[in-house]
């Protein structure tokens, strides 16, 4: 994060050569750090609607794990992470509960872009606060839940969860 005239900003993008960097107002609407490693899903105090009937705390995996991938089109190490992602899920869809929690893009563009990349699992739109709430602080961020709803791990690393779920 980064503070500016009295304003938190968060960092989204910097460009190849490092020469620019696109900065997000930090949205504090929850008023919370976000979930830690450790922390429950079902401890969340706020509704996190992803549509108009589904809230974000119903994920407690049916699996033994629930993993969600914040990701964006915009987000270039997002999109060349899918085909190693969808490698995974496909190995592991017995075990893992995959959810796309998808921020900047419509539904028809997250529509296109699963098609196009063949994600099998479902995505949904979240806004910056809602990520914000939960912790997410860059992209593409990688939450791997116990089948209680425990936080076990955040990070950007698929090769972290994959070491993570076979323990």
């Amino acid at each position: 994060m980064i503070g500016a005239a009295g304003q938190a900003f968060r960092v989204t993008a910097l460009d190849d050569c490092g020469g620019s960097i696109t900065l997000l107002p930090v949205d504090t609407t929850y008023g919370q750090d976000g979930l830690r490693t450790g922390g429950l899903l079902s401890e969340l105090d706020q509704p996190m609607l992803l549509s108009d009937s589904a809230d974000f705390r119903q994920f407690v995996p049916n699996k033994a794990f629930l993993l969600l991938d914040f990701w964006g089109s915009w987000c270039r190490p997002c999109v060349e992470a899918i085909p190693e992602l969808r490698e995974f899920y496909a190995r592991n869809a017995d075990r893992v509960q995959l959810i796309g929690m998808n921020r900047g893009d419509t539904q028809s563009k997250i529509a296109e872009l699963r098609a196009a990349h063949g994600m099998s699992w479902p995505s949904y739109r979240v806004t910056e606060a809602q990520a914000q709430y939960l912790g997410v602080s860059g992209y593409p961020t990688l939450m791997l839940f116990s089948r209680q709803g425990e936080l076990l791990l955040s990070t950007s690393r698929l090769d972290e969860v994959i070491q993570r779920i076979a323990k």
